[in-house]
């Protein structure tokens, strides 16, 4: 087996209990893009009220940049809070519905092909044994 090149990486093997990386929206699956453009809908109203602040700040006498960085701050404060909320719903339910104990998987047991064995139903044995190991 060659070793790979510099300019070559090895590919990394993920497990199943890491998540995946996300590089954009053409990666998210459709619920992570239904949260995030839910999420991007209702900063619209953090939108609104960072500009109701911002235009009340420009009437006090602010500058008028801080009209446009109130819209903005509004609407991805309320953006991110949304999707910090949705995430952290879903994983305390998947913490509370399937936790994970950090064992490791049980042993894959052959009772029918051992309790042949035990009997001494040796040619039996040996076809259970086959049939399980066909299914696993």
């Amino acid at each position: 087996m060659a070793s790979p090149t510099p300019q070559e990486e090895p590919r990394s093997r993920r497990t199943f209990s890491e998540l995946p990386k996300r590089k954009g929206l053409r990666d998210m699956d459709a619920g992570q893009t239904a949260v995030f453009f839910r999420s991007a809908a209702y900063g619209l109203y953090g939108a609104v009220l960072g500009g109701l602040v911002g235009l009340l700040l420009v009437a006090r006498g602010a500058p008028f940049l801080v009209l446009p960085l109130g819209i903005l701050g509004g609407w991805v404060t309320v953006s991110l809070l949304v999707i910090l909320l949705v995430e952290g719903a879903g994983s305390a339910g998947g913490a509370l519905h399937a936790p994970s104990s950090g064992a490791p998987p049980r042993k894959k047991e052959y009772s029918q092909a051992e309790s042949l064995v035990a009997r001494g139903l040796y040619q039996e044995a040996v076809t259970a044994f086959e049939l399980a190991a066909l299914e696993d």
